[in-house]
């Protein structure tokens, strides 16, 4: 297995909706789109596996380090392929280092991760990570319009709130939450706040997607970027199986799409509508 071929595996068996998306990318990027999504899994796992947060804080820093210095590093020197692969793509799309380490910046803080006290709060968290990373996405597939990034960061917002609620019984299995305090309490589990909590999540994603639908209509074809639009389908999806169930997750069958949503999104993609 090549280099790049462990990467897309690694995305897509440890962020499978985001590999499905990526799968509309022209075929001449769209393994640099998959090894932003490693990149991005990396920075994840770090949290995840450390258990002081000062070994985090080293590996964070190698990382914000390889990315600024990055004109002097050898690719080919390399063993790590995704440090490889992200220089790569550094080079190669002209990708602002301030993006790069603004995304090292945003994972590196949950390593002293807090309960977020409000809404806006947790919305500001997801925006400086999924959002920062759509972004960066957007641009690697060559897209600069300031509108369509716009509507790209709001749609990668979503992602993370609508994932945040996918993925809360997770959350409460290693006694982490990132469900707001005023929302749920100070514990993130008292069951009967959970529904008000999902609820108010998912009416400030359907205001972010709605946003973003508002400014990309009047943009006309828009179907360069829809490997990373295409997560709003996704988003949108099960955000109405959530509400279907009255917001209680466990009936929402939202773990993960199904080939019904992929369908969707091959509709979507050829209508340029997401």
């Amino acid at each position: 297995m090549t280099s790049i071929s462990a990467l897309v595996d690694e995305v897509r068996r440890n962020d499978r909706d985001r590999y499905l998306c990526a799968q509309f990318a022209p075929t001449a990027i769209r393994d640099d789109l998959l090894a932003l999504y490693a990149f991005n899994i990396e920075l994840a796992h770090i949290v995840e596996m450390v258990r002081e947060p000062m070994l985090g804080d080293i590996r964070f820093e190698w990382w914000r380090d390889l990315c600024t210095t990055n004109s002097e590093r050898s690719v080919a020197g390399l063993s790590n392929p995704t440090a490889a692969a992200i220089l790569r793509i550094i080079k190669k799309h002209d990708i602002s280092i301030h993006d790069i380490t603004a995304l090292v910046d945003a994972r590196q803080k949950e390593l002293r991760w807090r309960q977020p006290q409000t809404l806006g709060d947790l919305e500001t968290h997801c925006m400086e990570t999924s959002g920062r990373l759509s972004l960066l996405g957007a641009k690697i597939l060559g897209v600069y319009n300031s509108d369509i990034l716009t509507a790209v960061q709001s749609i990668g917002t979503v992602w993370a709130l609508t994932g945040y609620m996918r993925s809360q019984h997770y959350h409460r299995a290693i006694n982490k939450t990132y469900l707001p305090a005023e929302l749920c309490g100070p514990s993130g589990n008292v069951s009967e706040n959970l529904i008000h909590a999902f609820a108010a999540i998912a009416d400030l994603s359907q205001k972010h997607l709605n946003k973003a639908w508002g400014l990309l209509k009047e943009q006309g074809n828009t179907r360069p970027v829809a490997a990373v639009l295409l997560q709003a389908t996704l988003a949108r999806r099960y955000l109405k199986r959530m509400e279907k169930s009255k917001f209680h997750i466990e009936n929402a069958e939202v773990e993960r799409s199904n080939a019904v949503d992929l369908l969707a999104m091959m509709k979507n993609y050829m209508f340029d509508q997401y």
